[in-house]
């Protein structure tokens, strides 16, 4: 594409919404409409030949490689979305966890008979017959774990009951419905949606971010929670499922 990287200043591969803005809701950013900040081949194109030294321009570093492609054309991964999506819900439920059993985040050891918080964690995660421990990092002593893949999110968030998980959590009602409420939209995904189902899933995407930023910091919006409310219904109607 031509852009930096998703840690960069102007992350998105479709429009040029600055990364600190990507919990707001209420603005139209689009990946089709050029008033609304949507990326052209052409644009990337030109500040890309800024010469050397000059500031990179929205992020543009070189020329796409397939300049022949529009950017809307582009359609965003719907199993990656899902991938660092979930990854997210559960690396912060993880942060939760360790905070119950009072652990910083380094450590030389763990015993995890005594952290009951992450124990109940890993015993039910084994239960869904998923091999996976928490540990510490060797040099480092950071308290870590493996990633999940892709069928484990699955069986993890259509099986856990974070009531058991995290029981008395001041949020644990907010937290319940932002997990249940991720499923159903990437559920939806697998669906066939035309009109107003389009219009019926970006109201919902839109509520679940409102719902994410209630919970935590806006700083912790990620490009790809960005991408489902923002373009994920543009691209259903465009490109359909």
């Amino acid at each position: 594409m031509g852009i930096q990287s998703f840690n960069a200043k102007y992350s998105c591969l479709w429009c040029k919404c600055l990364s600190e803005l990507r919990f707001e809701t209420t603005k139209n950013w689009s990946m089709f409409d050029t008033t609304q900040s949507a990326r052209t081949v052409e644009e990337i194109s030109m500040f890309a030949r800024a010469k050397k030294g000059e500031v990179v321009q929205y992020g543009y570093t070189s020329v796409p490689l397939f300049s022949v492609i529009p950017v809307h054309r582009v359609v965003p991964d719907t199993l990656h979305l899902f991938l660092r999506i979930a990854d997210q819900l559960v690396n912060h439920l993880l942060v939760e966890l360790r905070n119950r059993d009072n652990l910083a985040n380094t450590c030389k050891s763990i015993d995890i008979e005594k952290c009951n918080s992450m124990k109940t964690f890993e015993t039910f995660v084994n239960s869904l017959g998923i091999e996976w421990k928490f540990c510490v990092e060797k040099g480092s002593n950071i308290i870590t774990s493996r990633d999940f893949q892709g069928p484990e999110l699955w069986k993890i968030f259509n099986s856990i009951k974070l009531t058991e998980i995290i029981p008395g959590h001041p949020k644990l009602n907010h937290i319940t419905k932002l997990w249940d409420d991720f499923i159903g939209l990437i559920s939806k995904l697998k669906l066939q949606m035309e009109g107003n189902e389009v219009l019926t899933f970006q109201q919902e995407a839109v509520s679940w971010l409102d719902l994410f930023c209630k919970i935590y910091m806006t700083k912790n919006v990620t490009p790809y929670m960005y991408v489902l409310v923002k373009h994920i219904p543009e691209a259903l109607k465009f490109h359909g499922n």
